[in-house]
């Protein structure tokens, strides 16, 4: 076995970066919502678990609400400067 290292990557985001919620194939499957939802990195609070290991979080307002919602790191990616909804489904069609 390979012993970790113990360092931390550094975060992903930063304050203001604009980001989409990955989408589980679960979801798909039960509520047929194939929509990424969008929003703005807003804060950052770490979950620390009970063996003292972090997970990296942010606070995200996604677009059309008016409260923050807590998710980690690895459920989020980051939209690329001028990227869209729309334009990312336009383009998977082609």
């Amino acid at each position: 076995m390979q012993q970790r290292s113990g360092k931390v990557k550094a975060a992903k985001f930063i304050l203001g970066d604009r980001v989409y919620r990955r989408t589980l194939r679960t979801s798909k499957i039960i509520f047929g919502n194939k929509r990424r939802r969008e929003g703005t990195i807003c804060g950052r609070q770490d979950v620390t678990y009970k063996n003292d290991r972090k997970h990296k979080a942010y606070w995200v307002i996604f677009d059309r609400e008016t409260h923050p919602v807590h998710i980690e790191q690895s459920m989020l990616r980051k939209i690329e400067d001028g990227e869209t909804q729309d334009q990312k489904d336009s383009s998977s069609k082609i």
